[in-house]
């Protein structure tokens, strides 16, 4: 039997976890944040295994691979009479690099979906409001992701049959879980976890040149307009819809919102000094509120009415997911427990 050190075997079941929680999460927008802990979580455990991959000695190193495409067909076209020599077969060889290499792509292209679409993290200079271009990064993201489930799966069929055709003992091997191994994972999550968390609420903050203080930049806004509601980023609307809004407020959403000239005057010039070409809602004007705008029902088409429903929340309480959207963040990463489901 092949003797894995309880190191790798914790590594390699805590990497299928993180990578299939990540794959499920994804389908559900309201665990964004978990699913990017997840992810990061594979790409950490990654790394950690290339660092033994190439540094260490045993079945788990370098050594002990074959990469060899003429020994990769030998062993596709004469599988039963393969002799693997002690060492592992080609194809499981290229398949578990394949599998690192996929890990660190799809983590690295998330960032960017993040960086573009919510201006944040690493890659928060990428920061757009074209959504062909989120879209686009959104397809590379899930075509990848989808080549790392298909290659992992091919990579579990394959360990299967050379158990069940040559008696390999590989699995055997990495299913050797001794006390240690579930305390070096539920141990390396926790660190993980606790690093995540402690550092994501600064890392996926917007970009700070598209942040604004309404208190500080914008004291007529909020002093008049945070009396009714949230103060509303200027990067929701162009100017020239500002403008239409502010010098109608007797009209404002069935409410009479009006206020002195003065007032009106200064507010309309704090909106306009603060506005930019980044704008989130250009589809046309909206007549009643910014739950009534395509783009509004594309972003929010995960939630139905029963999700709200069931938090007893207001499609216009924007800051309850949106925790930092006073400060012209529309960042969802750090978005409540509680209202995942």
């Amino acid at each position: 039997m092949k003797k894995y050190p309880q190191l790798i075997i914790a590594l390699h079941w805590t990497l299928a976890l993180s990578v299939i929680v990540a794959f499920i999460l994804h389908e559900f927008p309201q665990a964004k944040a978990a699913h990017l802990f997840f992810g990061a979580l594979a790409m950490s455990v990654v790394v950690v295994r290339m660092g033994l991959f190439i540094g260490a000695r045993g079945p788990h190193a370098l050594g002990y691979f074959t990469f060899d495409v003429r020994a990769l067909w030998r062993y596709v076209t004469d599988y039963k009479h393969y002799d693997e020599t002690g060492r592992k077969n080609p194809a499981a060889s290229y398949s578990a690099v394949a599998l690192w290499v996929l890990v660190i792509a799809v983590g690295v292209v998330g960032m960017v979906v993040v960086g573009a679409k919510d201006g944040a993290g690493l890659f928060h200079a990428l920061y757009t409001t074209d959504k062909s271009v989120i879209h686009g990064y959104k397809e590379i993201h899930e075509f990848l992701a989808q080549a790392l489930m298909l290659v992992a799966v091919v990579h579990v069929l394959g360990v299967i049959v050379d158990r069940v055709v040559k008696g390999s003992a590989t699995l055997a091997g990495m299913t050797r879980v001794q006390w240690s191994t579930p305390l070096l994972m539920v141990a390396g999550i926790v660190l993980l976890a606790w690093g995540f968390w402690a550092v994501l609420p600064q890392a996926l903050q917007t970009n700070p040149i598209y942040r604004v203080d309404a208190k500080v930049v914008a004291p007529q806004m909020a002093q008049n307009c945070v009396e009714c509601h949230i103060y509303y980023p200027p990067t929701m609307l162009p100017r020239d819809e500002w403008r239409a809004m502010m010098t109608n407020l007797e009209e404002h959403y069935g409410d009479d919102a009006s206020v002195e000239e003065d007032s009106q005057a200064a507010m309309l010039a704090e909106y306009e000094a603060m506005t930019i070409d980044r704008v989130r809602f250009k589809e046309g004007r909206f007549n009643t509120s910014v739950t009534t705008t395509d783009y509004w029902k594309k972003e929010h088409k995960a939630f139905d009415e029963a999700y709200f429903k069931r938090h007893d929340l207001k499609k216009t309480q924007c800051q309850k997911c949106h925790i930092h959207i006073e400060e012209n963040s529309y960042n969802t990463t750090l978005m409540p427990i509680k209202l995942w489901w």
